[in-house]
Order: C-alpha cells, then sequence, then structure tokens
C-alpha cells in the first residue's frame, strides 16, 4: 500500500480516481455471484442494450420527473439536487424491476455484559 500511495505521489487527482474506480469494478463481490462488476456489465445475457431513441426518451422522461421534483424542494443546492436525481433514477429503476433495493436487518445484539472481568 505504501509503495502504490509512493507511486501515485505526483499524478493528477483524476488518475488516481480512475485507478481507483478500476480497482472497484474489479474486485469480485459476494452478492454478485463471485463475479466482479466488470464481468457483469459485460456479460451479454445480463445486458440490457437500448437505441439511441429509447436512451433519449428514459433520459427526458426521468429528467421531466427530476425536474418536477426539484421545482417543489423548499431548499437547492447541489447536494440536495444530487441526492434527487439519484432518488428519481433509483425509483425508476426499481419501477422497471432492473434492481432490487433491500435492507438488511442488524441482528439485535445485547449490552448487557457480565460484570465479572479478570485479568489474571
Amino acid at each position: 500500500m505504501a509503495r502504490l500511495q509512493g507511486l501515485m505521489a505526483g499524478m493528477p487527482m483524476t488518475l488516481e480516481l480512475e485507478l481507483g474506480t478500476h480497482k472497484l469494478n474489479h474486485r469480485r463481490l459476494r452478492v454478485l455471484g463471485g463475479q466482479t462488476p466488470c464481468q457483469c456489465f459485460h456479460d451479454p445475457q445480463r445486458r440490457v442494450r437500448l437505441h439511441a431513441a429509447q436512451r433519449k426518451k428514459i433520459f427526458s422522461e426521468l429528467f421531466g420527473q427530476y425536474w418536477q421534483f426539484a421545482q417543489c424542494m423548499p431548499e437547492r443546492t447541489p447536494h440536495t439536487l444530487t441526492a434527487a436525481w439519484r432518488w428519481v433514477v433509483q425509483d425508476w429503476l426499481r419501477c422497471q424491476n432492473w434492481i432490487k433495493i433491500r435492507t438488511n436487518n442488524q441482528k439485535t445484539v445485547s449490552t448487557n455484559s457480565n460484570g465479572f472481568l479478570s485479568h489474571n
């Protein structure tokens, strides 16, 4: 790790981000069945192919929803607008059944501990 940081010391920030993204995209993940995100993206059986007209229609639909949402926001900051865009896209993907979102229920952990502690 120190060697990598030494090599990256003189690199521009964009190159650091590109390398970091590459590293993340090529790490095997349990949630993807042991595949990398890169493998899933390029898998012809999983990949959705859309023509330019379809992509344009989808984007205009999403942007219309986003614009309506943004108009109703009491405070528009870059942070809240970015969050709104993510929410609109995530909601659309969920409605198309392209993604599923679920919460991981945390296991209940007891905070009670035995009062006896021995260091002998």
